[in-house]
């Protein structure tokens, strides 16, 4: 999966059908994962003799890792195979840290308020999918519990004392960002306290749902207009918050219509039904010949390596939106398949062929590669499947 540009550049001719797809065959679908999460794995250092468990090779971050894991227990439940699960077993609990809140050491320069959610949300999955539970091989917490531990460590950073709420991007001062408060951040707690809602039955997180995302609507980071919801990047403290980043990113949008969701399913409010259903609106102005698109960074051929796996993210949530509120699933259907079948066409590189590229509004590979490009591929073929399984567990 690893090549020089001369060698991508002289094998690119060399394949064009990409992956062979069947949208209406689980078992194609799953044969479709199956290659692209080997892919993945191409990038996994824990798996080499020296390596770090629960980490990927360089250059890809620390928040990415918990979006690859999250996306391979995603792929167990979809596709019913066990394949990875010792391995994602053991790297979710490498990663916990010493106060079993997703704070490792080795991280410390880097982690900010962003990042430690996603790994909330990415144990969140393995208790919602009742993957292997850590408490019954001798482990102090379950991964419901390790989700509220890394609740409470970032909630208790909400900042009052500007913006009138809000978390930052990062919680360290010494840290570029400190003064952003950036969407991901609180969209990320706000989609964390949702899921413990439903996830618990405890009305703490629904109480904390409903604060967090009114204040991200009262800071301008989302707006609702006639034809959807906008969801924009962040904003800064420096000037009270009242200049936003009006920047749109595909997983912004994902993360906060994957709460609104969730929510919808705690509360059966008619609102947070409406609230879902403008962001999913709002989004479609991310589709390019109804193929997702990273407009932002994609239109001008910048996309870093954050930015390049942004579609996964999106395409998880959006999915799971069509499992807790049915009505939306014709809908959400519609824009997944075309996706989908566009992703397939665009894992058609490599020297194996079958290696994931960026943009999926070309036909056949565009001579990208990495963590993120097999991600978004993975993300959005395999949860074609998620009206066919169960759906995730919630508090009786």
């Amino acid at each position: 999966m690893l090549f020089s540009h001369l060698i991508l550049t002289s094998i690119l001719p060399l394949y064009t059908l990409g992956l062979d797809l069947d949208t209406s065959d689980s078992s194609s679908i799953c044969d479709a994962a199956s290659i692209i999460a080997t892919g993945a794995l191409h990038y996994y250092d824990g798996s080499t003799y020296g390596g770090s468990v629960g980490c990927f090779k360089p250059p890809y971050y620390w928040w990415e890792y918990g979006v690859a894991f999250g996306s391979l227990i995603r792929f167990q439940h979809l596709c019913q195979n066990t394949s990875y699960e010792d391995m994602i077993y053991t790297a979710l609990l490498s990663q916990a840290g010493d106060e079993h809140n997703y704070q490792p050491t080795n991280q410390s320069n880097t982690e900010g308020n962003d990042d430690q959610a996603t790994w909330g949300l990415t144990v969140l999955e393995a208790a919602e999918y009742s993957f292997k539970d850590p408490k019954q091989n001798g482990n102090p917490y379950s991964w419901t519990e390790l989700a509220e531990n890394v609740f409470d460590a970032i909630y208790k950073r909400w900042d009052e004392d500007s913006c009138n709420g809000g978390l930052r991007w990062q919680y360290n001062k010494d840290r570029g960002g400190y003064n952003y408060k950036a969407t991901i951040a609180n969209s990320n707690l706000f989609q964390m306290s949702a899921r413990l809602a439903r996830l618990t039955g405890d009305e703490k997180y629904v109480t904390a749902a409903k604060e967090i995302y009114n204040w991200i609507m009262g800071a301008g980071l989302a707006y609702e207009g006639e034809w959807g919801t906008e969801v924009y990047d962040g904003t800064y403290t420096d000037d009270n918050c009242t200049d936003v980043t009006k920047v749109l990113w595909t997983y912004n949008y994902g993360v906060l219509l994957g709460g609104t969701a969730y929510l919808y399913d705690v509360t059966k409010d008619e609102t947070w039904k409406d609230r879902t259903n403008k962001i999913i609106l709002g989004s479609q102005t991310l589709y390019n010949n109804s193929v997702l698109y990273e407009r932002a960074c994609q239109t001008y051929n910048i996309c870093n390596t954050d930015q390049r796996v942004f579609k996964a993210v999106y395409a998880r949530y959006l999915a799971q939106a069509s499992k807790l509120i049915p009505d939306f699933e014709e809908t959400i259907t519609g824009l997944i398949k075309p996706s989908a079948e566009a992703a397939a066409k665009s894992c058609s590189g490599g020297s194996d062929g079958v290696t994931c590229g960026l943009s999926w509004n070309d036909d056949g590979w565009d001579g990208y590669y990495g963590l993120g490009e097999q991600l978004n591929a993975l993300e959005i073929i395999q949860n074609l499947l998620i009206n066919d399984r169960d759906g995730p567990k919630k508090h009786k």
